[in-house]
C-alpha cells in the first residue's frame, strides 16, 4: 500500500499530526483555564436539564437516555440536586430503579458538582502528562 499512493499516505500523515497537534493544544487550554472549562460545563448541564423539563419534541426518548445514563454513571441527580425535578425525579436519580424515585431514594449530588470534580481529577493528570 505504501508504493501505491504516497500521496494520499502523506495526507493521512498530515491529518493526523494535526488532529494531535489539536488535542494537544485543547488539553493545555483546558489545564491553564480549569475555572472557565469548568464554568461552562456547570452552564451546559444545567441547560441540559432545562432543555430537557421544557421539551416534548419526538426526540424526548434520546434526550431521556442521556440524561438518565448521565445520572446513572456518575451517580447524581438533576444539575443541583433533585431540586432540578421538582416532584417528578425520574427513576434514574435512584440506585434502585425498580423503586419509585423520590428525595430520600435520589442520588444528593448534582450532576454539575460531579462532572466538575471529575473534570479536575482528570486534569491533574493531564498536566502530568503534558
Amino acid at each position: 500500500a505504501i508504493k501505491m499512493n504516497k500521496c494520499l499516505l502523506m495526507v493521512f500523515v498530515i491529518l493526523l499530526v494535526l488532529m494531535l497537534i489539536s488535542l494537544f493544544v485543547m488539553a493545555i487550554y483546558a489545564f491553564m483555564n480549569k475555572s472557565k472549562v469548568e464554568g461552562i460545563m456547570i452552564k451546559i448541564v444545567k441547560e441540559g436539564i432545562t432543555t430537557y423539563k421544557k421539551y416534548n419534541g419526538t426526540d424526548k426518548g434520546k434526550l431521556d437516555k442521556g440524561i438518565g445514563l448521565l445520572q446513572q454513571t456518575f451517580k447524581c441527580c438533576g444539575a443541583n440536586g433533585t431540586v432540578d425535578w421538582g416532584s417528578t425525579i425520574p427513576r434514574s436519580c435512584c440506585a434502585k430503579s425498580d423503586t419509585i424515585c423520590n428525595e430520600k431514594s435520589a442520588y444528593p449530588a448534582g450532576c454539575a458538582t460531579k462532572l466538575a470534580s471529575k473534570m479536575r481529577s482528570n486534569l491533574g493528570m493531564v498536566g502530568g502528562i503534558i
